[in-house]
């Protein structure tokens, strides 16, 4: 029995220290390879729905080739810069580099706010010769309360170190291939919490067998993380239009405009701002949407502060108002033709 015992403390004992050689390894790889946005290196195949590709990370930590000792112009936004679904050619910069004769980098940042595209700014001319800035803010999402977002803190990053959020990516994808579900409900909806469940049962069911059934990400007919936004919270498409965000949003662009000189601000429309055939989804999904006269508001309001604020803007709405299901994914994020179509638009002004 004292053997088996001392069996059973070796074994821990040793679990400990491998535990703790992983998080030693994995607070080095965080913070020595750190790059402007993502980690340096980084060969990732990424899977939502409608698309399935691969990202590659040069050594700045952003996604584009590697850059040369030269001037570069800034594109800075969120996944709509970054290139969802798209291959790298494929993106705003390039396809702007090309219009413009002159070389604009990708500093795309999936999930991305203005928070972050004013980190990404300074860290930025850190490394890379700037000459100008633009900087596209998506009004689907990029509209929202900035007091309460929290730049990640070094405290955060050891404990999300701690996790060994890196290494087990790391060894999962040695041992089998890239994960290609998207963000998983569980197949059973019983096992969804409280708010959730009762959301669920005032949810056509039929949407949610389609975000749950057993195939890749891209070959579902509905994106899981929509039905899991409902479940969760079916004002989330209404919380950013009020006026307390709508200021906190102009107060970022001021300092975007403070820190950034020869700045220029593209806004580009959710699909859902654009026609009622995109609001269909959202509707099976019981979610509150904001009316027409919020968002109109919405778009006069910034366009009549940039004026006033002598700040370069352009607004991409009118754009895409025909023929919108071209130009977006259904997930939505633009397609290869959204992309072609920003990136014209916004050659006019600024080539």
């Amino acid at each position: 029995m004292k053997d088996f015992k001392k069996e059973i403390t070796l074994s821990l004992i040793s679990l400990l220290l491998c535990y703790l050689a992983l998080v030693i390894i994995d607070y080095n790889f965080l913070f020595k390879n750190s790059g402007i946005i993502y980690k340096p290196y980084t060969k990732e195949q990424w899977s939502r729905m409608e698309f399935n590709y691969n990202i590659s990370i040069n050594s700045l930590g952003i996604r584009d080739d590697e850059l040369i000792d030269k001037n570069y112009s800034y594109l800075i936004g969120d996944s709509m810069v970054f290139g969802e679904g798209l291959s790298l050619n494929e993106t705003i910069s390039k396809r702007l580099s090309k219009l413009c004769n002159k070389d604009y980098i990708n500093l795309g940042m999936s999930g991305g706010n203005i928070k972050d595209y004013i980190n990404i700014y300074k860290k930025s001319k850190e490394k890379i010769k700037e000459e100008n800035t633009i900087v596209i803010l998506f009004l689907g999402n990029d509209i929202m309360d900035y007091s309460n977002v929290k730049n990640t803190t070094e405290l955060e990053k050891i404990f999300n170190s701690l996790k060994l959020r890196n290494t087990r990516t790391i060894l999962k994808n040695l041992i089998k291939k890239p994960n290609l579900d998207c963000d998983e409900l569980p197949k059973n909806p019983k096992e969804l919490n409280n708010l959730e469940y009762n959301n669920y049962l005032n949810l056509d069911k039929s949407i949610y067998d389609m975000s749950v059934e057993d195939k890749p990400c891209h070959q579902l007919k509905i994106n899981p993380y929509l039905v899991h936004s409902a479940l969760e919270n079916k004002d989330s498409l209404i919380q950013f239009y009020n006026g307390k965000n709508i200021e906190q949003t102009k107060i970022k662009i001021k300092e975007l405009n403070k820190e950034i000189k020869n700045i220029t601000i593209i806004f580009i429309p959710d699909v859902s701002h654009l026609n009622n055939t995109n609001k269909t989804l959202y509707t099976q999904l019981k979610m509150e949407f904001p009316s027409w006269g919020d968002i109109e508001k919405t778009y006069q309001d910034l366009d009549y502060f940039c004026k006033l604020e002598n700040i370069r803007c352009l607004d991409l709405r009118n754009v895409f108002l025909n023929n919108t299901n071209l130009f977006y994914h259904f997930d939505p994020h633009l397609n290869s033709l959204g992309s072609e179509l920003a990136a014209r638009e916004i050659s006019r002004s600024v080539c």
